[in-house]
């Protein structure tokens, strides 16, 4: 074999394995983004996102694998991979695109067509065998790409886990006491009387006196409505959060709030919504809280009703963490 074979099998087989990785990894990319898009909020956790870009990434070698054997192009399987996830993760943009030109058409019968163009391709390919390897160069800066595409969200996810649990560490050693207080025992007297108790938050809407003011329209006739209903109306109603989390917080636990969670909200009081989300989660995890883990469980106010002997039913909402109403 001369030296000029020998260096095409090696680039071949490097190229091999950066098709490979790519679409090992491929699948995953737009799942990191997504939770580094929401990680503010936390609502999902990392670890489930390392379990399903695991099962991701395995789907995506098999896929990958299969496609080439059909097409005998591991190039061609490259970029029929690539629109695959594209598709499968920005479904509902396409959908909605499709809802504009075709207004009859259902969610199912849309990944019908999707899946049966896909299938047209992968036949198209098939049978006419497109000169990709030509193109082998162009298809390495692809694969890399997308290579380099993980990396930027891994990096991000992974950090901002770490960051987490090396707060939580440091915050509860003898050299980080507490700086924060959370009422989790009451005092309960059982001899005063526990009426049913109806609390509706209407997560998102302004204030009564708000609508007057923008719109000039009296709400009198809603107060009437629940004042007639026994509900204690919280006049001047102000945004004290930038999200459902951080609102309860203020206003399920008071000593919390009293002790740290009023000032952070002051803190960052004039920064618009997303940065101030961040800056929010950013201060808990300086005191070694999460929002889910640490915060929503320990709700001061739920937690004294359930104390009293209350059964706790939520109704519209997200559990805890937030919703349109709840009921006691």
């Amino acid at each position: 074999m001369t030296k000029k074979n020998k260096k095409i099998i090696s680039s071949f087989r490097i190229d091999n394995i950066l098709y490979y990785l790519a679409a090992f990894l491929m699948p995953s990319i737009l799942l990191l983004d997504l939770y580094n898009r929401n990680h503010a909020e936390n609502q999902i956790v990392f670890i489930y996102i390392l379990i399903l870009a695991g099962v991701l990434a395995v789907t995506g070698v098999l896929q990958f694998e299969i496609i080439k054997r059909i097409i005998n192009s591991i190039e061609g399987a490259l970029v029929l991979s690539v629109l695959f996830w594209l598709l499968f993760w920005l479904f509902e943009a396409s959908f909605s695109i499709a809802l504009r030109y075709f207004d009859a058409l259902t969610s199912i019968g849309f990944m019908v067509l999707l899946g049966a163009s896909f299938v047209f391709l992968i036949w198209l390919f098939r049978r006419y065998k497109p000169p990709f390897i030509k193109m082998r160069p162009a298809f390495n800066i692809l694969a890399i790409s997308l290579i380099v595409l993980f990396v930027f969200n891994f990096i991000p996810a992974i950090n901002h886990e770490i960051f987490l649990r090396t707060r939580n560490e440091l915050t509860f050693s003898e050299e980080h006491p507490k700086q924060f207080y959370m009422k989790k025992d009451f005092f309960i007297d059982s001899t005063l009387p526990a009426p049913d108790i109806m609390w509706l938050h209407l997560d998102g809407m302004m204030s009564l006196e708000t609508v007057e003011w923008f719109w000039g329209e009296s709400q009198e006739y809603l107060r009437e409505e629940l004042r007639e209903r026994g509900f204690v109306i919280y006049q001047n109603a102000e945004l004290n959060a930038a999200g459902t989390f951080s609102a309860l917080t203020a206003l399920y636990s008071p000593a919390f709030y009293d002790s740290f969670w009023g000032d952070v909200l002051e803190r960052y009081s004039t920064e618009l919504r997303n940065p101030r989300i961040g800056n929010l989660i950013d201060a808990l995890a300086e005191v070694g809280l999460v929002f889910v883990e640490d915060i929503v469980p320990y709700y001061e106010l739920l937690l004294a009703l359930i104390s009293r002997g209350y059964r706790i039913e939520i109704i519209g909402g997200t559990g805890w963490g937030g919703g349109n109403a709840s009921v006691f």
